[in-house]
């Protein structure tokens, strides 16, 4: 049985909704600045999203895009990991953390359990639903952070679980969500439509934390 090894992201900032499909993939990144830049893999598969209706309005949306999400084939051995994945609602309260490109190590607590809204990602408007939010002052996450896993602990020592992807930031400037709102877009919808892309069945995917 053959098997391949992924690199897990965004859509918006890995495979720039199918625009970058097969282009290299480099660590650490051009817009980082490094001497150097090594090519790890190449954008592979892409689940596309949807633009929103235009003129935006709350009551008519257009198609919601529940994920936001690419893979990269890597050059590396296989990862044998369980799958990582909270499945079902999520509790509001559950402590989170990330390591982002940004801004590295941050935590928080999930406060917002079903999350919906536009999202301007540059190369167009688009309407996000199905999300989890955490909210905080200082952001859990800032921009060039997107793609970053978010993780609970388990009852295992040292053992985590990861709920979702960074995906978007945006600031409310009142209660009851005073401060920066990240949208999580959640893993288990994220691993059931690339198996669809990859064609494996789902619940085969297995998810590591690098």
């Amino acid at each position: 049985m053959t098997s391949f090894s992924y690199l897990l992201g965004c859509n918006h900032s890995l495979a720039f909704n199918g625009r970058a499909l097969g282009q290299a993939v480099a660590f650490p990144a051009p817009s980082d600045q490094q001497p150097v830049a090594n090519h790890i893999g190449r954008v592979a598969v892409y689940v596309r999203l949807r633009p929103a209706a235009w003129p935006l309005r709350w009551n008519n949306p257009g198609p919601p895009n529940p994920v936001d999400c690419a893979l990269a084939e890597i050059r590396a051995s296989t990862v044998v990991a369980p799958r990582t994945v909270i499945t079902g609602p999520i509790a509001l309260g559950t402590p989170v953390r990330k390591i982002g490109r940004t801004s590295g190590h941050t935590s928080s607590t999930i406060r917002i359990k079903k999350l919906s809204g536009f999202v301007d990602l540059g190369g167009g408007t688009y309407y996000f639903d199905d999300y989890v939010g955490v909210v905080s002052d200082p952001p859990f996450a800032h921009p060039g952070d997107s793609g970053a896993l978010a993780v609970v602990k388990t009852s295992a020592p040292g053992d985590l679980t990861g709920i979702g992807l960074v995906t978007a930031r945006t600031y409310c400037p009142s209660d009851p969500y005073k401060g920066y709102i990240v949208a999580i877009c959640r893993l288990e919808n994220v691993l059931d439509h690339l198996a669809a892309q990859i064609r494996v069945a789902p619940g085969q995917m297995t998810v590591k934390s690098l």
